[in-house]
Order: C-alpha cells, then structure tokens, then sequence
C-alpha cells in the first residue's frame, strides 16, 4: 500500500513500478547490510568523522580542522606577480579587523592606519587551508 501513491495508476505499469521500487529497497538494505558488517570487522578503517551539522540560516561555515598550513611569506614570494596578492598583508589586516571590529561590509574595504594593522598578529605567519568551506 505504502508504494502505490508512488506508482503509475495503470495496472500494467503499475506492478512493474512497485516491482521497481522493491528492488531498490533490496537493493539498498543489501548494501546498508554489508558496509555495517565491514564497519564492525574493520572499525579504523572506517571510522572518519562526520561532518557537523549547520545552520541553514548562518551566512558562512569554515571547518574547524585546518591540517595543511602554509607559510604567509613563503605563499606570497611563490605567487610574486600576481596582481591579487599586491598588497596581501595590508588588505588581509584591513579585512581582519574590519571583521573583528563588526563593521559592516559594504563592498569596499575599510582603511585602516598602520598602528592599528600592527594590533593584527598573524601567529607563526601561517596561513591554514581548510577543507570546507560551505
């Protein structure tokens, strides 16, 4: 009863399709089955996490995790001559303490003086590369 609603109301096509839908049900329990016994026979192998749940309502989720780091300046002598990192550090600051300081983003950027670029410590000149980004 379950599967007419998603079936064809035509009684030729219509055991064909719930036929269908049954093999799928089958098709997909036999597989659940079978990576539950290789979790429980092998549970390192496949014991990754689970990505955490978000809000839909929230602008932006960065991962938490960073495992791949990269040297700022090593990161901006490798990419020397290209226009979008002339003057990485200035507007990465900028952009920094524009977030730290809730201002509102308005499509430009907001200047700021040195002194307080200089409040802005970017730790061991790392910068880390996270896997999401959503």
């Amino acid at each position: 009863k379950r599967r007419y609603p998603r079936s064809g109301k035509q009684y030729h096509r219509m055991v064909s399709s719930i036929a269908n839908q049954e093999a799928i049900e089958r098709f997909i329990r036999k597989v659940t089955d079978a990576r539950n016994k290789l979790e429980t026979q092998y549970p390192t192998q496949f014991c990754h996490p689970r990505r955490s749940r978000t809000s839909p309502w929230d602008h932006y989720h960065i991962a938490k995790e960073a495992r791949k780091t990269h040297d700022l300046f090593v990161w901006l002598a490798e990419h020397a001559g290209d226009p979008a990192v002339e003057n990485f550090v200035v507007r990465l600051k900028d952009h920094l303490l524009a977030r730290l300081r809730d201002l509102p983003y308005e499509g430009d950027e907001n200047e700021f003086s040195d002194n307080d670029r200089d409040c802005v410590l970017i730790s061991d000149n790392k910068l880390y590369e996270h896997a999401t980004l959503r």
